[in-house]
């Protein structure tokens, strides 16, 4: 894909409320790639797609990394969705993106997705998925 991705399918999606539709236009070319192929992938499954973080600044006690405010990662929340829905998601994600999916801190295994939960892996404070790409 281009640099100059038509970002009106990705402003067209919901989002919440506080989340600003104009960070499509300013996040890395890699994340808009996982963004259009989690359309494709979500229709394909009838699954709802709701966008509740693009670009952010670093939360103290909950950023772990500067990601989100480089406009490396979005996120999206899991409502609606099954857990194992969730896990093959997850899976999909990184065995086809896994060579521009971001790097972790903890350890070290590049992921594009990364399905967080207190009922799966006890991370985050609601269920969601975490995209992120590297620079």
């Amino acid at each position: 894909m281009e640099d100059n991705i038509n970002n009106s399918s990705l402003k067209s999606l919901t989002h919440k409320k506080e989340v600003d539709i104009n960070d499509w236009d300013k996040v890395h070319k890699n994340l808009r790639i996982l963004a259009y192929e989690l359309i494709e992938y979500c229709e394909s499954r009838n699954l709802p797609i709701v966008i509740t973080s693009i670009i952010r600044p670093m939360i103290p006690g909950v950023s772990k990394t500067d990601i989100h405010a480089k406009g490396r990662a979005f996120d999206v929340s899991t409502n609606g969705w099954s857990l194992d829905g969730c896990i093959e998601c997850q899976d999909y994600f990184n065995n086809n993106y896994q060579s521009i999916g971001a790097i972790g801190l903890t350890d070290g295994k590049t992921r594009a997705a990364l399905f967080e939960s207190p009922s799966y892996n006890n991370r985050g404070t609601a269920s969601h998925f975490h995209f992120q790409v590297r620079s």
